[in-house]
């Protein structure tokens, strides 16, 4: 475990008050957000409802070179097994906003996808950190 981060984490005023125990909970409480990638599955799942698959490929069938190239590579992702999306890339980002923009996908459908992708993970999560117990935020003061 990589003690220097739990312990510039733990100088922060929000420990301060905090004993131990307390400290350790509020590390390994669940509050923050994390995007993880769509797989495939979940991203053809999502498009085969409401019609979305088929907003999709009409737009392939576009006069707008730009728009044509959105959609296909919003098919591929659909279509490759090992494919992924993930709103960390700004390029996958850029990607479903083109979607909304051309009307393929409303912005309901945006969130709809942000939510799936997105988990809750602790601040140990986020630093790096296994789970952190009171034993370790006391050896960590200690020291």
């Amino acid at each position: 475990m990589d003690q220097y981060k739990l312990r510039q984490e733990l100088q922060s005023d929000s420990y301060t008050d905090l004993s131990d125990s307390e400290a350790a909970e509020k590390l390994n409480e669940k509050t923050f957000d994390k995007y993880i990638p769509l797989t495939t599955r979940q991203l053809l799942e999502f498009v085969a409802q409401n019609g979305r698959a088929a907003r999709i490929l009409a737009l392939t069938q576009s006069d707008d070179q730009n728009l044509k190239s959105i959609a296909v590579a919003a098919q591929t992702l659909v279509e490759r097994e090992e494919a992924e999306l993930d709103f960390n890339s700004p390029v996958h980002v850029e990607l479903i906003d083109a979607l909304v923009s051309a009307g393929a996908l409303s912005t309901d459908d945006k969130t709809e996808l942000i939510e799936l992708a997105t988990t809750k993970i602790s601040k140990a999560e986020q630093l790096g950190l296994p789970k952190i117990s009171a034993r370790h935020v006391a050896n960590v003061r200690e020291n």
